[in-house]
């Protein structure tokens, strides 16, 4: 996530206050389809858990398979809020990109004739 360069865009333009907004949306999507995949995985851990304690009730102490379940409910929960929300993030980061426009014809591949305009 700490992997993009540095970067200025000059002046303050409604083009830089765009790339701003998109670039803004694209993190937060990032996050919180980061988090869905961590909840994911720990609730795939915390299952396991869950499981045994209910296979084999004598293996582990009543205490952990209370606070096992109490933490799989609250993470499953978590994930269901996330899983909620991703689609809402993304439609705001693609909402984002559309207003960003088309980007600017700096050059033309051989045998390929200029666009219009």
């Amino acid at each position: 996530m700490n992997d993009l360069f540095a970067f200025t865009l000059g002046p303050e333009s409604d083009s830089g206050q765009r790339l701003r907004d998109y670039l803004a949306a694209m993190v937060r999507f990032e996050y919180v389809q980061a988090a869905r995949t961590r909840l994911t995985c720990s609730v795939t851990a915390i299952s396991l858990v869950v499981w045994v304690s209910a296979v084999w009730p004598r293996i582990l102490p009543a205490l952990v398979c209370r606070i096992a379940w109490v933490t799989w409910m609250i993470t499953f929960g978590s994930l269901l809020a996330a899983c909620a929300l991703e689609p809402a993030f993304y439609k705001k980061k693609m909402a984002c990109l559309s207003r960003l426009g088309a980007p600017p014809v700096t050059a033309v591949s051989p045998g390929v004739e200029n666009p219009p305009g």
